[in-house]
């Protein structure tokens, strides 16, 4: 490999490799060694601390799930005081739009659209840890009126004249003749 030949402080011609094509610069070099106990300790602390708030969040999630099958037909509120959890409410959603406070699960996105009003989800496990989800309400697909659509259409305005603001300052200031 091109960076292990190379001395401290070069850089390397192109390089190609599997991502794409790299310059390469050698910052600094390190002897190959067995690291001590007390250079891998804090490595080693930070993997079981993880290792342990996962299994920690999938006995809750286990907790949750029993409570809602022995349950039926449990209140979100009444699960969230109960384990502790924080209950929000969306935006009206339509399908294929990302729910944003629960990060990118294509679960989520499909089970919000398979749940009935009053309803309550299984755990679902998120980027962002597991979210249970309630349908409060269910609305029928309509054009949005301006107070529905009012903070998108001022966020693509602002964007628009963004753009067009860059555009014109790239050009620099023109004259007239």
């Amino acid at each position: 490999m091109v960076a292990f030949s190379l001395p401290k402080g070069a850089i390397s011609d192109l390089v190609k490799t599997q991502y794409g094509f790299h310059i390469i610069k050698v910052i600094d070099r390190e002897t190959a060694h067995t690291k001590t106990f007390d250079e891998v300790r804090p490595m080693i602390l930070e993997m079981l601390q993880q290792q342990k708030a996962e299994q920690m969040a999938d006995d809750i999630s286990n907790q949750i799930a029993d409570q809602i099958r022995r349950s039926g037909r449990v209140q979100i509120d009444d699960l969230g005081k109960q384990f502790m959890m924080t209950v929000e409410d969306t935006q009206p959603l339509e399908s294929g739009q990302p729910i944003l406070q629960l990060g990118n699960s294509p679960e989520v996105a499909d089970t919000v659209f398979r749940l009935r009003q009053g309803d309550v989800s299984s755990p679902i496990r998120t980027d962002l840890g597991y979210a249970v989800l309630s349908i409060k309400q269910i609305e029928p697909a309509h054009p949005g009126t301006l107070a529905e659509v009012r903070d998108k259409v001022l966020m693509d305005y602002k964007h628009d004249k963004a753009v067009e603001l860059g555009k014109i300052s790239r050009r620099g200031p023109r004259q007239a003749e």
